[in-house]
């Protein structure tokens, strides 16, 4: 499996979610031109395989255990 450390967490997470079949588009919002170049280049290009989902998935999931612990309300 490829390392994603030349990915930046925009690029990952986009990608994540332009790979999913029922998204046909995804908005983003950006402040500044560097943010913006950033996210058009999870567009083309490369793809996420199957063991970088899970990875993602699982790292997600990992996240909203640790917000249920200490209480944490996260909105997505």
């Amino acid at each position: 499996m490829r390392l994603l450390l030349d990915k930046s967490m925009a690029q990952v997470s986009l990608r994540w979610l332009l790979q999913k079949p029922c998204v046909s588009s995804a908005l983003i919002g950006c402040r500044t031109m560097k943010q913006f170049e950033d996210c058009m280049r999870s567009a083309t290009g490369w793809s996420l395989t199957q063991e970088e989902v899970r990875i993602v998935l699982y790292n997600i999931l990992q996240i909203l255990q640790f917000a249920s612990i200490c209480n944490v309300f996260i909105f997505y």
